[in-house]
């Protein structure tokens, strides 16, 4: 099962810059430097030796944090009472446990349905400098209509709650599946519905700067 910490923030520029860009912790650039590159796969880029980010989707238009970030504040800017626009999560695995690349497109697609952000700019980071695997989300209260997104704290935590049992298992996450019990064989199954990477939008191709 996944774990997930929310926070909202002012900031797109601070919230893009810190998923994208390589990190300052020295513990952490340490082991950033000794990372081995990996292939490409599919419609995602591999990681670069030393990279510590990828970006695996997004729907805004840009390839440098500043021309994502920009993207953000545009839409944003429709709704300039707002003054906390920012959405972000990680979800992480245990150590240990793994998923594959289009896995991690699905738990993050379905987290963004579930939390009412699939009409939201937003973008999808992996990250690889921990022990265990993880994500980032960044996505935007002010979806591309100018509505926002106040869910309060109960209904979020019952979302949440029903996104994390579900999160990396067969059986998709709905709104009407929460309180369904799944049997015990579809509950040790990894996503195995993943729709193709090709049907989702991708920027795989950024690499971090160093």
């Amino acid at each position: 099962m996944p774990t997930t910490k929310i926070t909202k923030g002012k900031s797109f520029s601070k919230a893009v810059r810190y998923d994208l860009e390589k990190g300052t912790n020295k513990d952490d650039l340490a082991k950033i430097n000794r990372l081995p590159a990996t292939k490409d796969e599919a419609a995602v880029k591999g990681f670069a030796e030393g990279q510590r980010a990828r970006l695996l989707a997004t729907n805004v238009i840009g390839d440098a944090p500043a021309e994502l970030a920009a993207g953000f504040e545009r839409v944003a800017a429709q709704r300039t009472g707002i003054k906390e626009p920012v959405h972000k999560v990680s979800i992480s695995l245990k150590p240990g446990e793994h998923l594959e690349t289009h896995q991690w497109l699905k738990v993050g697609h379905s987290y963004l349905k579930a939390m009412g952000y699939a009409d939201s700019p937003f973008l999808i980071v992996q990250h690889r400098e921990k022990d265990q695997e993880h994500i980032h989300i960044v996505a935007s209260r002010v979806d591309f209509n100018g509505k926002v997104f106040p869910i309060g704290s109960k209904k979020k935590r019952s979302i949440l709650g029903a996104f994390n049992r579900r999160a990396i298992q067969s059986e998709p996450y709905t709104e009407t599946s929460r309180g369904k019990r799944a049997d015990a064989s579809r509950n040790r199954t990894i996503i195995k519905d993943a729709k193709d990477p090709a049907e989702t939008h991708f920027a795989g191709n950024y690499q971090a700067h160093t």
